[in-house]
């Protein structure tokens, strides 16, 4: 039963599609038909208006074609002139860095320039305070040396008269006039190291051979040197003639000698079994060098700092003046002194004062 229901169902459903298939073919029939009976003239408007709208469709997409490649253009060049601009904006960034670096190192070089300065107007105005004190005192000095001067004048005409006196007599004296007399001799000396230190006078040059006079200076300062001190002489100068003064180059030769000497022998001097003094004399192109060298402790780093300081001392009795007269002695000639030491390996006191014009023109 069911068989013939489906047998049924599926005959009702092929004979409505053999009649839908039929009634479609009439109606394309139909449609031909019409069109075949249509005019020549309205196929070929309808096939104008075809191109027509093929033209406009193809104008259309050429249209946004253009359209498209003027935008991809106008974007390419939007890109290139990104990058030019790039570019130059990375080259300006570099000039600017390298601006601002040179700027940097003017700065730090001023600044260098500027702290050079500061120290050379700081040393300037301690330079001047330093003078203006040691003019003050060079004047005090002065006059305390005079007035000095002339009682010890006195003392020492005292001392010539009772030498001559009492020396027809008994009385053993000498030992005590002695002692005057050293005391005198020893005031004397300092008063000169003062005037020496304060005088501003030019040196009386005189020509003469340097290494005779100061082998002459050399012998007569031994006498008053301890005995167990060698002094040793190389003289190289080979009978050199020139200017100086040979009072004031006799007193340069005394203080750097009796510095040697108590190097070597002073009150608180190690004890040496060799202990020796070497005077040597040379010519360099800054001039005549004398130089004095010991063989005794050397000078430590703290004194070497204050060595040049008037009034500085390490000694117990003395002044002070010794080196600062000295430097002012050889600074009139045009020369200076150098010191040079270290520890345990002694001293060289080198004076130096150039040659003088006669000299130089005669070369």
């Amino acid at each position: 039963m069911t068989r013939r229901v489906l047998a049924l169902g599926y005959g009702a459903i092929a004979a409505t599609a053999a009649a839908a298939l039929l009634a479609a073919q009439h109606g394309l029939a139909s449609v031909v038909q019409k069109l075949s009976a249509l005019p020549a003239l309205t196929l070929q408007m309808g096939f104008g208006g075809c191109v027509l709208a093929l033209a406009l469709a193809a104008g259309l997409a050429w249209f946004f074609i253009a359209r498209g490649v003027q935008r991809a253009e106008l974007a390419k060049l939007a890109l290139l002139k990104a990058r030019d601009d790039a570019i130059r904006a990375e080259s300006e960034a570099n000039e600017m860095a390298i601006l601002f670096r040179d700027l940097n190192d003017d700065v730090t070089r001023l600044n260098i320039e500027l702290a050079g300065k500061m120290r050379q107007l700081g040393e300037a105005q301690e330079d001047i305070l330093r003078k203006g004190k040691m003019a003050q005192l060079g004047a005090l000095i002065t006059t305390v040396g005079h007035e000095l001067r002339n009682p010890m004048a006195g003392v020492r005409t005292t001392l010539f008269a009772m030498r001559r006196k009492f020396k027809s007599t008994s009385l053993d004296l000498d030992s005590y006039l002695n002692r005057i007399d050293g005391g005198i001799t020893r005031c004397d000396l300092i008063i000169t190291k003062l005037l020496d230190f304060a005088y501003e006078k030019e040196p009386d040059l005189a020509p003469g051979d340097v290494d005779g006079w100061l082998a002459g200076v050399i012998e007569e300062e031994a006498k008053s040197l301890p005995e167990q001190i060698c002094i040793e002489c190389e003289l190289g100068l080979d009978g050199l003639v020139t200017g100086f003064d040979r009072a004031r180059m006799r007193r340069v030769i005394h203080n750097l000698l009796s510095n040697a000497a108590d190097a070597l022998w002073g009150l608180h001097a190690p004890v040496r079994d060799d202990p020796c003094i070497r005077v040597t004399t040379s010519l360099a192109a800054r001039g005549v060098e004398i130089s004095i060298a010991d063989n005794g402790p050397g000078i430590s780093a703290e004194v070497m700092v204050k060595v040049r300081e008037p009034l500085f001392t390490t000694k117990e009795f003395a002044t002070g003046l010794g080196i600062p007269s000295t430097e002012k002695i050889l600074a009139l000639h045009g020369g200076g002194l150098d010191i040079e030491s270290a520890p345990n390996k002694g001293a060289t006191f080198t004076a130096w004062f150039p040659l003088s014009r006669a000299v130089l023109q005669a070369a």
